[in-house]
């Protein structure tokens, strides 16, 4: 897993991830990350979901404003109620600018399991239920839903992503009560850089035209 925080724009950021993990002790969950300096770091945001979708604030951890040593944080979640949480952490500066880091999944595992393959995908890509079918729906970066298929087959279920822009999606398995949830890798297809290559010449056409 990567480490680290999102960039998202030409801003500096205000620390440095080293590393963030954490355990499951029963009910509750202990998170610790360290970071290699600060400039101007306001607070880290402690994030929890249930699959990785949708997402709760549950705690503030203030940083130390400005340091050029490293330095360790943690956090203890008691009572969870989730079998699976997801946790991720939002680092703010002081001018409010904000990043988030890798997510984060603590707690145990459910026994139906399913795989992705390839991941990262063109095309095509193969969900493999191996114990029960399910519920399977596509999911984008902010938790919009892109793609449902409500009724599964146990085994291989192959989905059409050709149409899907590049980035990064969540293949979300729902089999009763329990959600499963993994990321998806999309890259550009060929359908894809075709059409972007058919609408950059209609433009310098309809230019030419004018």
């Amino acid at each position: 897993m990567e480490i680290g925080f999102r960039l998202t724009s030409n801003s500096v950021l205000p620390a440095e991830l080293l590393s963030f993990e954490g355990y499951s002790n029963e009910m509750d969950n202990t998170l610790n990350w360290s970071v290699v300096a600060e400039i101007n770091n306001d607070r880290f945001d402690i994030e929890r979901s249930e699959n990785g979708l949708r997402w709760n604030k549950v705690a503030e951890v203030y940083g130390q404003g400005n340091s050029s040593t490293q330095l360790d944080y943690s956090y203890y979640d008691e009572n969870v109620d989730c079998e699976n949480c997801y946790y991720r952490l939002k680092q703010v500066g002081f001018d409010g600018a904000s990043e988030y880091s890798n997510a984060l999944l603590l707690g145990v595992e459910q026994k139906h399991g399913f795989n992705v393959h390839p991941n990262p995908a063109t095309n095509k890509v193969t969900v493999d239920l191996s114990n029960c079918g399910g519920r399977i729906s596509v999911h984008n970066s902010s938790g919009q839903l892109m793609m449902d298929i409500p009724r599964s087959v146990l085994g291989k279920n192959t989905l059409n992503v050709a149409t899907l822009m590049r980035g990064h999606y969540y293949i979300v398995v729902q089999v009763g009560s329990k959600v499963e949830t993994k990321r998806l890798v999309k890259l550009y297809s060929k359908l894809q850089t075709s059409v972007i290559i058919h609408k950059k010449e209609g433009v310098h056409t309809q230019q030419r035209c004018a």
